[in-house]
């Protein structure tokens, strides 16, 4: 800015305090701009994915077979049955 335009801080300290806080102004709504853009970057990529509590349920489900599978040899869970038994067993099941 140019002398001449600037506003003199000793004669009217108001009107220097108005254009330091327009400045602030106008850089706060760049940083607020800047946040919530990255804020919906972020929720867009997360909004595909799966909760922890999900995860922490398959990854204890996974635990648990294969401790089963440990305990008892001939354990075989139902994950590796339903794909060639299922249809077959869940008739069996209703029909009692």
């Amino acid at each position: 800015m140019l002398k001449s335009q600037a506003p003199d801080c000793a004669r009217a300290p108001g009107s220097c305090l108005l254009s330091r806080m327009q400045v602030f102004m106008v850089l706060l709504n760049f940083l607020l701009a800047i946040i919530v853009d990255a804020f919906s970057e972020v929720k867009e990529q997360t909004h595909e994915t799966v909760g922890i509590h999900t995860e922490l349920y398959q990854l204890g489900k996974e635990k648990l077979h294969s401790i089963m599978s440990m305990v008892r040899p001939n354990y075989i869970s139902d994950s590796k049955v339903r794909p060639s038994y299922g249809e077959r067993l869940m008739g069996t099941i209703c029909a009692c």
